[in-house]
C-alpha cells in the first residue's frame, strides 16, 4: 500500500505516480511480507538517475 492505497493491481507509471511527490513531504508505505505487516514513512528526496541521457520513456520495464 502507498498512502492507504492498494497498489498491487496498479501499472508501475501509477505506482510511480503515488510514490513521487513534493521533496521533503513524507510517504505512507506498507508492506505485506508472508504474514508480517511492515509499515514506513519516507522522505521523498530527488531522485538521481544512473541513466543520465536516458529519458524517462527510454527506460523499459524489466
Amino acid at each position: 500500500m502507498v498512502d492507504g492505497v492498494y497498489v498491487c493491481e496498479l501499472s508501475t507509471k501509477d505506482l510511480r505516480a503515488r510514490l513521487r511527490g513534493e521533496v521533503g513531504s513524507l510517504v505512507d508505505v506498507t508492506v505485506l511480507r508472508g504474514s508480517e505487516v511492515l509499515r514506513f514513512k519516507v522522505k521523498r528526496t530527488v531522485l538521481k538517475s544512473r541513466f543520465s541521457t536516458a529519458t524517462e520513456e527510454q527506460v523499459t520495464e524489466r
